[in-house]
Formats: C-alpha cells, structure tokens, sequence
C-alpha cells in the first residue's frame, strides 16, 4: 500500500484515516473483529474509528503503527486534517448565514484596491477575504469592532455615509498606519509643532506638504496617512489612537488648501484638547455619543484660531479685494486660499469669488 502525506489536503469530502485502513484491512483480508482484537479495541469503537465517527486517538496511532507498519505521524496528521475538514464544512455553512455582510461594503471598490479578487464563483470566498482584511472571524464580530470603532470623524453635514464604506476607509488607513515608523508620543512638543504645521500652508507641492506632515508629525509620536475616501463615506479625516499613539488619517476627499488644511487641523484639535476614550461618529446608523456636538465644535473652534487667530478677524470686513487677501495672507503667515475660504463661509464674499488662489494638489497616498 503507498501511503504518501500530502501538504495540502482540501477535498470537497473530508476523508478520515479510517479510509486508510480500510484499505489496508482489505489487502490483508482481515476482517475488522479480527484487527479489533489485534489493537486492543471493541469492534464497536474500531468500525466508529472508520466511519469517522470516533476520533484516533494519539495512543491508537502509535498502535497502528506496529500493527501496519504505517508510521504514527501519517495518522495523527490525517486525523487532524479530516478533523478540520469536517470543522470547515460546518463552518461554510455558518459563513452562509453571514453574507448579508457582502452587501454592506464596496465590493467593487475593494476589488479595485486589490483588498478582494471577486474572481472566485464562490461568495463565500469572497466573505472569508472580507473577515481576514477586516480582521474579524465573523458577521458579529464585524459589527461589533467595525460598525462602532472607537473613533472621531469629520464627515458631510450634508450626506449621510454608508457604514461599510467607512469602515473599509478606516481600516486601510490602519494598514497604513501600521507601517509608519513613530517617537514616543509627546502631547507638549505636538503643541510646540504646530507653528511649524502651520507654515506648511505655504508650501505649494502636494507630496512635499505631505512629507513635511509626516516628517513633523512623526518626530512627536502622530501618525499621519493619507487615503483617498471610498465612495460613500463622505469623510475628511479620523483620529484614533493605537498603541497610546493618535494617527490621523486624511482623505484628501478635498484636494482645494482650505478644506484640507481645516481638516487637518481639527484633528490635531481633537488629539490635543480631547481624551483618548472619547467618542464621535456622526452618522444616524452609529452610536452617536451624547458629548458629540461639544467635541467637534471644540476642534473646529481649534482649527479656525489655529490658522486665523481670532484677534485677527476684525479685519475681515476691510478684505474686499484680492490684493488686500493677498497681504493678510502674507501678514499672518498662511496660504491665501485658507483666507479666501474663511472669506466665503463667514459671508464676506462670494463662493465663487477668487477661488482661482486656491491651491489643490493630489498626494502621494500612504495605502496599503
């Protein structure tokens, strides 16, 4: 008889190693009484043994290693596989119960970042791609890790936002952040660097604003990624801490300076003004955590007197013209496009005035 183990082992029915020495029961004509009294085991337990039904026990192996010549390793190892097998079957078929997860996330979108292949016929294929990206073992458990991270976000007042597109969004900006390579965290030299932060406005390159970000950030123990959004999660940037570190991720969904310096920086607000336990998700499908509002007005109020200091605002009604933005730029140290944006939404000009002094840029993206 050739026994020969195999290092891949997955039939579409699992085989024991009662199947095995059946065999070998057949090219000794020896009947299964006769084996029984041979090995030490009541004919009732030998014939479960092969039927699968009563596990082969390490003790038994080595049993029918002297009997069968065959060693004991091949039947523990093809008891173990069988066992797995059969666990696999069982679990195809709780998986079967959990597909209703696939219609929650952007599967196509998720295909396009190669996260899953889609090419397998098999939606349950597809499902176990989904659990393994998301690190989950099941639809519960996603649930319960993905559908209330312990996050906070700025999102569109305007639209709501799908809750598998967000939480694809926040776990590849994981992954990302995985790779970065970050000091201890140091709340006052964060606060120090944000002068220097804020000199990065001017800056007109898109991949030097976001190495000088990463280079700033990191040096003080923020991460920092950058992830273009997903369709339907409307989101401009999350804050969350991992391993007492915050990571920020941005998702250049606004490539013009004001929108994604606004972004920015109110979550530096929310890294230095609110604890790391809090909470904000602002989305009717998640938990809405009761201090929200108060949080998030408390990081744009950050945001606004960060890159226009308060004092400062008195000379709005004075900036009529382009020339006059362009020197209160120039005066307190920042791009003309964050000025011309606070311009418009303060109601002293027009949203469609000077929006050419804007600056947009696309980053080189930090994804997985």
């Amino acid at each position: 008889m050739d026994i020969q183990l195999r290092e891949s082992f997955n039939p579409d029915l699992a085989i024991g190693p009662g199947e095995t020495l059946l065999e070998w029961l057949e090219e000794n004509a020896m009947t299964q009484n006769n084996f029984a009294l041979r090995i030490g085991l009541s004919p009732k337990t030998l014939n479960q043994i092969i039927k699968g039904k009563a596990p082969l026990s390490h003790e038994t192996a080595l049993k029918l290693e002297r009997i069968t010549k065959i060693p004991a390793n091949f039947w523990n190892v093809r008891e173990a596989i069988y066992r797995e097998e059969l666990t696999r079957a069982g679990e195809t078929e709780s998986l079967r119960q959990d597909l209703e997860l696939l219609k929650l996330l952007p599967l196509n979108e998720m295909k396009k970042r190669k996260i899953v292949t889609l090419n397998s016929v098999s939606k349950i294929e597809t499902l176990r791609e989904v659990l393994s990206f998301f690190m989950v073992a099941d639809n519960a458990a996603w649930h319960k890790v993905w559908a209330t991270p312990n996050v906070a976000f700025r999102k569109s007042s305007t639209y709501e936002s799908s809750i598998g597109a967000v939480a694809t969004w926040l776990r590849i900006s994981e992954l990302a952040a995985s790779k970065l390579e970050l000091s201890e965290f140091n709340q006052d030299a964060f606060r120090r660097s944000i002068g220097d932060l804020r000199k990065i406005t001017l800056e007109t390159n898109g991949e030097k604003i976001g190495n000088k970000l990463i280079a700033t950030c990191s040096n003080v123990g923020v991460g920092i990624t950058f992830v273009p959004e997903i369709p339907g999660t409307r989101l401009s940037g999350a804050t969350r801490w991992v391993g007492g570190r915050p990571i920020i991720h941005l998702s250049l969904r606004h490539k013009s300076d004001d929108h994604f310096w606004f972004s920015f920086f109110h979550e530096v607000g929310h890294v230095l003004l609110h604890s790391r336990g809090e909470v904000f998700i602002e989305n009717s499908d998640w938990e809405i955590h009761k201090s929200a509002q108060r949080l998030e007005d408390e990081a744009n109020r950050f945001s606004e007197n960060t890159l226009i200091p308060e004092e400062k605002l008195r000379q709005f009604p004075e900036l009529a013209g382009i020339d006059s933005i362009l020197g209160f730029a120039a005066d307190i140290g920042i791009s003309p496009g964050i000025v011309i944006g606070r311009l418009q939404r303060e109601g002293f000009i027009r949203f469609n005035q000077f929006n050419s002094y804007k600056r947009k840029f696309e980053f080189i993206t930090s994804e997985q």
